[in-house]
């Protein structure tokens, strides 16, 4: 239901990134668009275009913060000192920033979606 194109489209918007490396974040997409897909209310399996712009939105900003998170995690140094010149890493800002992004946009959706976790038993039934 959540078009990749689309949620690729808002992840470029919110990375700056474009051709290749771009490309490579297709698949972190894709999977972000699933999550939220998983978590539709019943009633809002059909969302209109509004509603699939405001979707794809989230999943791109979820995207993006699974891929800030990432990459400070793959960060190979906490400190570099050149001379009498420091740089220290702030992985754990980018972190935070990241959830809040991610939480906004988040915020956008919540009357289509069901809480994170497990679903509420009268789904399940």
């Amino acid at each position: 239901m959540l078009d990749t194109e689309r949620i690729l489209s808002a992840f470029s918007l919110f990375s700056d990134l474009e051709g290749k490396a771009l490309e490579r974040c297709r698949p972190l997409c894709a999977l972000a668009g699933g999550r939220l897909e998983r978590r539709l209310r019943p009633g809002a399996q059909n969302p209109d275009g509004v509603d699939l712009e405001r979707l794809a939105n989230a999943a791109a900003a979820c995207a993006y913060a699974d891929y800030l998170m990432m990459g400070a995690a793959a960060g190979s140094a906490d400190e570099i000192k050149v001379g009498d010149i420091s740089v220290k890493s702030s992985a754990k800002g980018l972190d935070a920033d990241a959830r809040d992004i991610r939480d906004y946009f988040l915020e956008q959706v919540t009357d289509l979606l069901l809480p994170e976790g497990p679903p509420p038993l009268e789904v399940i039934a």
